[in-house]
């Protein structure tokens, strides 16, 4: 059909940072941005061209480790709530919806 489009970015970057407070309490947060500079195909014939949008997700987690055998984390994954859309090609070239906001509890128990 003649229609181009490019499904991936064409920068990537993934910063992170992390803090250690004492033996037992330590964070990390980690920034990810997609530069995506390409233009979406439409998928029904006839739709307008789509741009691509940057992609920028923040990830927060929190460590607490009262022992060497239990570490227990909280991880606030899509810290700012953004919509973004992750790179996909076969029919979702304008990317697939990547999650909201979200908590997740972690135990680690290393016997």
């Amino acid at each position: 059909s003649g229609e181009v489009f490019s499904a991936f970015p064409e920068w990537m970057l993934d910063l992170g940072w992390g803090y250690r407070f004492s033996a037992q309490w330590d964070v990390y947060i980690n920034n990810r941005l997609l530069l995506r500079d390409a233009a979406s195909a439409p998928v029904i014939p006839g739709d307008p061209i789509e741009t691509a949008e940057d992609y920028f997700r923040t990830d927060l987690e929190l460590a607490w480790s009262p022992t060497d055998a239990l570490i227990t984390r909280a991880i606030v994954r899509n810290l700012f709530d953004r919509t973004n859309y992750l790179p996909s090609f076969l029919y979702h070239e304008s990317g697939i919806p990547d999650n909201g906001i979200g908590l997740t509890l972690a135990l680690e128990l290393h016997l």
